[in-house]
């Protein structure tokens, strides 16, 4: 089944607070609440049964790529540099933060979606072309 045309996840962390965020583009078709109800049964799976080995590889292979890719630019490793010089006071610390990435179990992540992404714990925000109220389905839309 394909109701979306994109679907990203990702985090960020601050000194103070982190935030994870999921956006997607509904295909012509589909609506949001679709769309919410897809992504809802995903995390319940994950809260369940945490991601398969497969998902957790592909997911740290695309880190360690993204890491890689940063290193190819001067300003890419500079601020990676700088970044780790400022937080950990090593700005060789590359190594040591990509093992963190690779010693992630499926396990780890069920217990940080369990924690982290409740239900009752988010902000859900739509964004439908004006004119097209009926790509919400059941959503209140301001125009």
């Amino acid at each position: 089944m394909q109701i979306a045309q994109d679907v990203r996840a990702s985090q960020g962390s601050a000194e103070l607070v982190s935030e994870f965020c999921i956006t997607t583009t509904a295909r012509s078709g589909h609506g949001l609440a679709e769309l919410e109800g897809v992504i809802q049964e995903e995390l319940d799976r994950l809260k369940t049964e945490g991601p398969t080995d497969r998902e957790l590889q592909r997911a740290v292979n695309q880190n360690e790529a993204g890491f890689l890719s940063q290193l190819e630019s001067i300003f890419g490793k500079a601020d990676r540099l700088n970044n780790y010089h400022f937080r950990t006071g090593n700005p060789d610390y590359f190594n040591e933060d990509l093992a963190r990435y690779k010693a992630v179990v499926p396990g780890d992540v069920q217990a940080m979606v369990q924690t982290y992404l409740r239900d009752d714990a988010r902000v859900i925000l739509s964004v439908v072309p004006n004119g097209k109220p009926e790509l919400a389905a059941g959503r209140p839309v301001s125009e």
